[in-house]
């Protein structure tokens, strides 16, 4: 009867276990890293972060008679346009910066009040410019036709677009409900982020928004 070599058994026994320990370690190392907030992440959510408002305005200006000779017999002359637009409110995200501590998951987002990015209004030669009539004198003796005439010209009309222009700028800039409107929209965004970023790695971020001076 063959006798049982139970020492080669026991090592070979004993490199199968150390096989499978070999094995359940590498199982545990090849589990998913954790992704760690990007701070470029967030930023990349300028444009999305951009909040736009279309408008109507209906542009209102009196051109002055002249004075001297040459103005002899003008009268003030009214005019009016209408045009429409778009304003573009967000925050600056290139200045947004955060802290984040692991151990308790905290992140403090320092974020700068929300402001005017861009106004784009519809305007051009096609704008109907709608002028009041010449309640110039008339004037006895002048030859010169265009006298007494107070004409409005193109340069009047791009003074009055640029000064109703500015009248909105500083009506939105003093809007504070349109301005919150949008910094509520970019929390919300870089909030969106770290639900997601907390759903891959299976945590729970505590956010909180900090601001900052531009």
């Amino acid at each position: 009867m063959k006798k049982i070599n139970f020492r080669k058994i026991c090592i070979v026994a004993l490199s199968m276990i150390m096989l499978c320990m070999t094995a359940c370690g590498e199982k545990k190392e090849d589990k998913k890293e954790t992704v760690k907030p990007d701070i470029m992440q967030v930023r990349s959510l300028s444009n999305l972060a951009t909040l736009e408002c279309y408008y109507h305005n209906v542009s209102k200006s009196v051109k002055s008679a002249g004075f001297g000779p040459a103005h002899i017999g003008e009268a003030d002359r009214k005019f009016w346009f209408e045009y429409s637009g778009k304003v573009k409110l967000g925050i600056d995200m290139s200045l947004v910066t955060m802290d984040f501590s692991e151990e308790d998951k905290k992140v403090v987002v320092h974020m700068p009040k929300a402001k005017i990015i861009s106004i784009d209004p519809v305007f051009d030669e096609s704008t109907n410019v709608i002028v009041s009539s010449d309640n110039a004198l008339p004037i006895i003796g002048i030859v010169d036709k265009s006298a007494g005439v107070n004409d409005i010209k193109s340069e009047d009309v791009a003074k009055a677009f640029n000064n109703s222009e500015a009248s909105i700028r500083k009506q939105i800039e003093n809007d504070s409900s349109l301005l919150l409107s949008a910094e509520e929209r970019a929390e919300k965004l870089i909030k969106n982020y770290f639900d997601q970023l907390g759903n891959i790695n299976g945590e729970t971020y505590d956010i909180v928004f900090e601001t900052i001076e531009e």
